[in-house]
């Protein structure tokens, strides 16, 4: 888990960029994270970059390994509560 002040630090660069931007949440404790139209843009040209990756690591190590570690990684972050 993360503390607020770090998630809002990490954050910043994309909000100055304008890709996500922070709205008030149910109440003054909370904000809500949402992805900009400018945003979506980058993410839509972003992803089939991030899918070669992907298949470039499972060609590299074998589909079997990667998957088993795709799981691994979801369980952990189950169990770690991340």
């Amino acid at each position: 888990m993360m503390d607020r002040s770090s998630v809002t630090y990490t954050l910043q660069p994309l909000e100055k960029k304008g890709f996500i931007k922070f709205v008030p949440g149910v109440d003054r404790r909370s904000r809500v994270i949402t992805l900009t139209a400018k945003g979506r843009r980058a993410l839509v040209k972003a992803l089939p970059y991030w899918q070669q990756a992907q298949q470039g690591i499972a060609r590299s190590v074998g589909k079997r390994r990667f998957n088993y570690l795709l799981v691994n990684i979801a369980r952990y972050r189950t169990l770690s509560g991340n």
